[in-house]
């Protein structure tokens, strides 16, 4: 693996996405396609695709395993190390920060007003990752016959979770069992 770029450059250009990246994996991975493929040019969008494909086989947070490898292939093992280190401290910084302030907050102000200020943070992070969903949408459907199949309600618990999955149009429609018959479906009554 040729190195391209220093371990100080890898750094500094995560750590400064790592300073406004909210919401979550989903959308930082939408903000590494925007500043890595499109703007600076480090990866193409095949490649990045191939990223984001191989990190949802692996344990853990799909973003972090993204940014490792956009850093690995740019400046080897430690270009890898170099964009998890960038990438993790500001936010790791952040959070601390931030329950150090909630807390304080709360004490002064009472839990009522804190979940107040801290649904102010998702009124805030839901729309980046709305956005962050539409642009990978966007790029896993290259076809027009392909759909993406994302929510996953979770089996009943109040979480939702995002899982792309390409799914082909065609396949839907020969696969009778992917839906339950229509002889089952609950119609509303007007």
């Amino acid at each position: 693996m040729q190195k391209e770029f220093s371990f100080y450059k890898i750094f500094s250009e995560f750590f400064i996405l790592g300073l406004y990246s909210f919401g979550g994996p989903t959308a930082h991975i939408g903000f590494f396609q925007e500043k890595f493929v499109k703007r600076k040019k480090w990866l193409s969008e095949k490649k990045f695709m191939e990223f984001v494909s191989l990190s949802q086989f692996l344990p853990g947070p799909s973003s972090s395993q993204v940014g490792f490898l956009i850093g690995l292939q740019k400046g080897s093992y430690w270009g890898g190390l170099a964009a998890w280190l960038g990438f993790t401290i500001p936010s790791a910084f952040l959070m601390i920060l931030s329950a150090l302030i909630v807390v304080s907050y709360t004490n002064t102000n009472g839990m009522n007003e804190a979940v107040k200020f801290l649904n102010g943070f998702a009124s805030v992070a839901i729309p980046i990752i709305a956005v962050a969903l539409i642009n990978m949408g966007k790029n896993f459907c290259y076809e027009n016959d392909f759909i993406i199949s994302a929510i996953d309600e979770n089996h009943g618990n109040d979480k939702i979770t995002i899982n792309f999955t390409p799914i082909k149009v065609s396949e839907i429609i020969e696969n009778d069992s992917l839906f339950p018959p229509k002889s089952t479906w609950i119609t509303p009554r007007i």
